[in-house]
Formats: C-alpha cells, sequence, structure tokens
C-alpha cells in the first residue's frame, strides 16, 4: 500500500466520522492506528477496494471500543448506504482484523492517562469534600 492509497483511505475514514455523529478525534485516531496495525501485520496482498472495506471496519470497530452512544446495529444500513460498504463485508473483515491483531485493538495513548489522572483527581475532591 502506497501513501497516496493510505491517504485516500484515511480521507474515506474522516468522512465517516464526521457524517455520524458521536465519533470524535480520539476515536478517529484509533481507528487510523487500528487500520495501520492490521496492514502492518497482513500477510497478504490488499486491493484499494479491499482497503476501502478495512478502513471502514476499523471505524466501526473503533466506535465499538470507545463505547459511543452510536447505535451500531441499527446503523450499519446507513453505514453501507453512506460507505458502500456492505454490512456483511463489515462483519467479516471485523473477524480478521480482531485474529489478526489478537483482539489488541488499541495501546495507552498520552490522552488516555491524562483522562485516568483526571479521574483519580476526581475521585480525590469527592471523598475530600464529601
Amino acid at each position: 500500500i502506497d501513501g497516496a492509497c493510505r491517504a485516500r483511505i484515511v480521507n474515506i475514514m474522516c468522512g465517516v466520522f464526521m457524517h455520524f455523529t458521536g465519533f470524535d478525534l480520539v476515536c478517529f485516531q484509533n481507528a487510523v492506528y487500528m487500520m495501520d496495525r492490521y496492514l502492518s501485520h497482513c500477510q497478504k496482498a490488499v486491493t484499494p477496494f479491499q482497503m476501502n472495506q478495512i478502513g471502514v471496519t476499523c471505524c466501526y470497530l473503533a466506535a465499538k471500543v470507545d463505547n459511543l452512544t452510536w447505535n451500531l446495529n441499527n446503523r450499519c444500513h446507513e453505514l453501507e448506504r453512506v460507505t458502500g460498504v456492505p454490512k456483511e463485508a463489515v462483519l467479516s473483515y471485523e473477524r480478521e482484523i480482531l485474529k489478526v491483531l489478537e483482539f489488541t485493538l488499541n495501546r495507552p495513548t498520552p490522552y488516555d492517562a491524562v483522562i485516568y489522572y483526571h479521574r483519580i483527581h476526581l475521585m480525590k475532591e469527592v471523598h475530600l469534600y464529601g
């Protein structure tokens, strides 16, 4: 996969995130990171058509991992309409990506550390001030 193909797929993924409300930048970052890791571990050649399906599936998985309120099951048909990727392809690639990445979908980021320490700080305030 060359840089131009990757940039085109990331652009498509950005469009998916902008179309569906409830997505945020961190979720988008996780989707792109997931796609890059999958492609680096994938042992087979990937066509541009398959790249599109992989990108949309990574968006779907990132939304599931981040536990967004976006109702994925009810909006799969809209996802298919917007992206042209059939629900069956998304579910098939979901299984493959999970298998290749050994169910390790994201790594801790500095943002995660900030959120963690912020939550600890809030818990201390609640404990101190009741």
